[in-house]
């Protein structure tokens, strides 16, 4: 879909988050993140975001805020499926804003039901980090 908007830009990417080098990622103020949800979903396998094979991809994301250290960007949004906020008893919903906490990101959550972007009504989690000043 981007690349069918904007059909000049050279520096769109597809490729394994775990694979993207930081160096070649821009600055900006805010970076957005939505992870395979295959392994959270009642309609998935709920193995989870720490064992799960899919939805681990979110540890790309840390990995890359990790290497931009002070140039990583001062606001982040994840957003994933409402199953999120409970699989493993929701130690992995725990784990995702702890390693955004150990960034330095204060983070809050909301919920919000995907009918009001998309055709069809799913509760939709979204997390928004700030990085404080240290």
């Amino acid at each position: 879909m981007y690349q069918t908007f904007f059909p000049d830009d050279q520096n769109y990417i597809v490729d394994d988050v775990f694979k993207l080098n930081v160096s070649t990622i821009p600055f900006t103020t805010l970076a957005t993140c939505s992870f395979p949800c295959i392994d959270l979903s009642l309609a998935g396998n709920m193995n989870g975001i720490i064992n799960g094979k899919h939805s681990s991809a979110f540890w790309g994301f840390i990995k890359i805020l990790e290497a931009q250290g002070e140039l990583s960007p001062p606001i982040i949004m994840v957003e994933n499926v409402h199953g999120w906020l409970h699989s493993n008893k929701g130690d992995d919903f725990r784990k995702t804003v702890q390693a955004l906490n150990k960034l330095g990101y204060a983070c809050d959550v909301f919920t919000m039901d995907a009918l009001r972007f998309t055709p069809q009504s799913r509760l939709r989690i979204f997390l928004l980090g700030v990085k404080g000043k240290s």
